[in-house]
């Protein structure tokens, strides 16, 4: 099965989960409002344009030039399956490609390795420093800088710390920030495309993971339309009726525990190509009583449809479904 590694594990980046946690900064559609479905579809890329990819994110990673000829060899050597492999002329680097993902991932093993050094970056430098990333990548061609938003970027942190067991620690602080954007598509976020950056407390970059599902659109006056399949449509269903539904579907004896509820893209992870319109979707788990015992279900995922009441509702957690609150293919462009 595919999938884009919610947490970008995941990745690219940091799972769906913490979707909850985001801002809600963009106005979503409401009843009446247009909403708009995309052609979208797991790109396959050739050799050379992986190499040609990776160069560029290994050369804005490191600030200095490489020489495409040695990685693109290695990446040839390395393909056409799950790989990874080292870039010549930066043996510090390692490159993993998934074509059915169509994710690049790039460490800097040396960097990672190094959890003693003294923080000289904050949060807010972090995010400056990934914001200067994505420039350069766009300037590159390998992403489009307007389909991130960096207020909406969930931050994860690598933490050491040291001291007795019970007592004053000797210290606690900052290794890693690991800042996950996804692509967003007319203010509401795709969940299976993104980027995932990891800056080390020195200042500089560790890792960038990048990939998922691509999207089929034209961009004018700062919004996408499509450009292959895909319609237009308006908005018949509110959230609070889809959330009554939600409810109702419940078993009897099941309490729900909600995780997170946001509007969202989600591409079909088992199929190659889709129309895909966004669905009011809810993560969550229930909770039963069993002979007396609480028992909890594993984490579910499902969508409801924007303009039909009567849908069936998806659930992407279901065998042989896109499992969302699993990994994204890292982040897509």
């Amino acid at each position: 099965m595919k999938r884009f590694d919610l947490e970008l594990q995941i990745f690219l980046i940091v799972a769906i989960a913490l979707f909850a946690a985001a801002p809600a900064l963009a106005q979503m559609p409401q009843v009446g409002d247009r909403i708009t479905s995309f052609e979208m579809a797991w790109v396959q890329r050739d050799v050379g344009e992986v190499a040609k990819r990776a160069q560029a994110v290994a050369e804005v990673m490191l600030g200095r030039k490489l020489t495409y000829e040695g990685i693109e060899k290695s990446v040839r050597e390395s393909a056409p399956t799950d790989w990874r492999t080292s870039v010549p002329d930066a043996l510090e680097l390692l490159i993993r490609y998934i074509p059915e993902r169509d994710e690049l991932r790039l460490i800097h093993t040396e960097l990672l390795s190094v959890i003693d050094a003294r923080q000289k970056i904050d949060e807010r430098g972090a995010i400056e420093l990934v914001k200067k990333a994505i420039e350069e990548l766009d300037r590159r061609g390998v992403v489009k800088a307007s389909h991130y938003d960096l207020e909406r970027a969930q931050i994860g942190y690598h933490r050491v710390s040291a001291g007795p067991l019970e007592g004053t620690k000797a210290y606690d602080r900052v290794t890693e920030y690991r800042i996950t954007l996804r692509r967003v598509l007319n203010g509401i976020e795709i969940a299976n495309a993104g980027i995932r950056f990891s800056v080390h407390a020195s200042g500089q970059l560790a890792a960038i993971r990048l990939g998922g599902v691509s999207v089929s659109s034209k961009t004018a006056q700062g919004m996408e339309s499509p450009m292959a399949q895909g319609s237009v449509q308006t908005r018949k269903v509110s959230s609070e009726a889809i959330e009554r539904r939600f409810y109702e579907s419940m078993p009897e004896n099941a309490v729900p525990e909600v995780a997170w509820s946001k509007v969202l893209y989600v591409m079909p992870e088992d199929r190659e190509k889709a129309v895909v319109e966004p669905l009011q979707v809810f993560s969550y788990s229930t909770t039963s009583k069993v002979d007396g015992q609480a028992v909890v279900s594993r984490r579910k995922v499902v969508g409801y449809s924007l303009t039909d009441a009567e849908a069936k509702p998806i659930d992407f957690t279901a065998p042989g479904e896109v499992e969302a609150d699993a990994k994204p293919r890292e982040s897509a462009s």
